[in-house]
C-alpha cells in the first residue's frame, strides 16, 4: 500500500472519529438541556406549592392584636396604664421593674417581632418600631425572672402569714435566696476606687448607701451543699458566689402583707464583715428616688 493510500485512510478515520465525538457532544448537550428544563419545571412547581401553602397558613398575629401602652382595658370597663411603668415612649420606661409592675396581674405588653404585620405593633413599620420592639423584648428577658420570683415570694408570704423561712427557695419556676434583715442604716460610704493599686487606700465616693445586716447563714445554705468541706467562715465566703461585688439584690419590705421592692447593687462586701455572726454588706439602690422608700 502506498503512502498516499495510507494518508487517505488516516484522514477518513480522523473525520469519522471527529464526527462521532461531535454527535456524542450533541447528545450530551441535549441531555443537559432536558435536565435543566426538568429542574426549572420542578422549581416552579415547588415555588407554586410554597406560595399556596403560605397563603393558606395563618400568621398568629392574624388572630390577635397587640395592645397599646397606657391603654389597657380592665374588667370594669375602664382604660388606663397597666402599672406605673407602662409607657408608650420607651425613653420613659424605667429599666428595672417597679414594685407595681412586678406584682400586677396584668400580663406584660410585648409586641411581636414582625416587621410589617399591622397587628404586631401599634407603630408603623420603620426604625422606631424596630427599636421599640427589641427594647421591650430584651427587657422582658431580664424582668420576667425578677417578676416570677417576687410574685412567688408574695404568694409564700400570704400563705405563711408573714412567717417565711430564710434560705434558698427553689421549685420548677423560681430559684432565689432569702436573707431576713435584722438591721439597716444609711451611711455615706467612701469605698475603694479604681485609681490606686493598693485597694485599702483607694477612694471612690459612692455617696449615700444602705448597710444591711442579717444572721450568718449555715454553711450548707452558703455553699449549696449538705457536706461542709470548708474549714472556716472566711474560706467559705471567699469561695462562694453568693452576694458578689456589684451583684443585684432586691431589698423587700412587707407591711400588712404588701410588698415594696427596691433593687440594689452590692458596693461593699468585705470578708471581715461577712464572717461575723451578723453578716453586714453595703448596698446602693439603682434609682436614687428609692432612698425615700427605704
Amino acid at each position: 500500500m502506498s503512502s498516499e493510500s495510507t494518508s487517505l485512510l488516516d484522514s477518513a478515520l480522523c473525520f469519522k472519529i471527529i464526527k462521532e465525538e461531535i454527535q456524542r457532544l450533541h447528545q450530551m448537550i441535549r441531555h443537559g438541556e432536558r435536565g435543566i428544563q426538568t429542574g426549572l419545571a420542578q422549581q416552579r412547581e415547588a415555588q407554586r406549592h410554597f406560595a399556596d401553602g403560605w397563603r393558606n397558613k395563618l400568621d398568629p398575629w392574624d388572630m390577635i392584636q397587640v395592645g397599646i401602652p397606657e391603654e389597657a382595658e380592665f374588667e370594669d370597663g375602664s382604660v388606663g396604664p397597666r402599672h406605673d411603668n407602662d409607657h408608650r415612649n420607651i425613653c420613659d420606661i424605667q429599666l428595672l421593674p417597679t414594685t407595681e409592675e412586678c406584682l400586677t396581674h396584668e400580663p406584660p405588653l410585648l409586641p411581636g417581632n414582625s416587621t410589617f404585620h399591622v397587628n404586631a405593633h401599634w407603630l408603623p413599620p420603620g426604625p422606631e418600631r424596630w427599636v421599640d420592639t427589641h427594647f421591650r423584648l430584651y427587657r422582658e428577658d431580664l424582668c420576667s425572672t425578677l417578676r416570677s420570683s417576687l410574685r412567688d415570694l408574695e404568694h409564700r408570704i400570704t400563705i405563711s402569714g408573714g412567717k417565711l423561712a430564710t434560705g434558698r427557695l427553689r421549685d420548677a419556676n423560681v430559684d432565689y435566696n432569702i436573707y431576713s434583715l435584722i438591721g439597716i442604716s444609711m451611711p455615706i460610704r467612701h469605698t475603694s476606687g479604681r485609681g490606686e493599686r493598693d485597694r485599702s487606700r483607694r477612694l471612690e465616693r459612692h455617696g449615700l448607701c444602705v448597710d444591711v445586716r442579717f444572721s450568718q447563714p449555715s454553711a450548707a445554705d452558703i455553699s449549696g451543699s449538705k457536706k461542709n468541706e470548708f474549714k472556716s467562715r472566711k474560706e467559705l465566703w471567699e469561695m462562694t458566689k453568693r452576694l458578689p461585688y456589684y451583684g443585684m439584690v432586691a431589698l423587700v419590705t412587707v407591711i400588712d402583707n404588701t410588698l415594696q421592692v427596691v433593687f440594689c447593687q452590692i458596693v461593699e462586701r468585705e470578708i471581715e464583715r461577712l464572717i461575723k455572726d451578723e453578716v453586714e454588706i453595703t448596698l446602693q439602690p439603682f434609682e436614687i428616688k428609692d432612698f425615700a422608700i427605704i
